[in-house]
């Protein structure tokens, strides 16, 4: 909401880890709307266009630990100096670290075939 408030030119990037993106969007948008009425928040941007969500990061749903997601573990560990939880928040930090890789962001040592193998194999779940 800030971003939207201060009218800035932040990019924010939403990673979901339990809904698919139009259903996330609504509720995302709801949200919003919600915070703007309580708080009286007048937005300087349109929430609408604002709005950039990824859902591709689901890797078997929120609470679920898999190979793959110890594999970004791991990797965020060795590489960056990264300690994650493996059963709490997981899923969404590994959402923005392979979003962020896959843009090309950080992590450039993180980018080679086997973490493109993690990112295609996260997708598909």
């Amino acid at each position: 909401a800030a971003h939207l408030m201060d009218g800035d030119e932040r990019e924010i990037i939403g990673i979901s880890v339990t809904r698919r993106l139009p259903r996330a969007r609504e509720v995302i948008l709801g949200n919003l709307e919600k915070y703007r009425e309580r708080m009286g928040a007048e937005y300087k941007l349109d929430p609408e266009k604002e709005l950039h969500f990824e859902d591709a990061y689901l890797c078997g749903g929120y609470g679920q630990v898999n190979e793959e997601l110890l594999d970004c573990i791991a990797e965020a560990y060795y590489k960056e100096g990264l300690c994650l939880d493996p059963l709490r928040r997981i899923t969404g930090c590994c959402g923005i670290l392979m979003h962020s890789m896959s843009q090309g962001r950080m992590f450039s040592s993180c980018t080679r075939a086997g973490h493109r193998s993690f990112m295609t194999r996260c997708r598909k779940s």
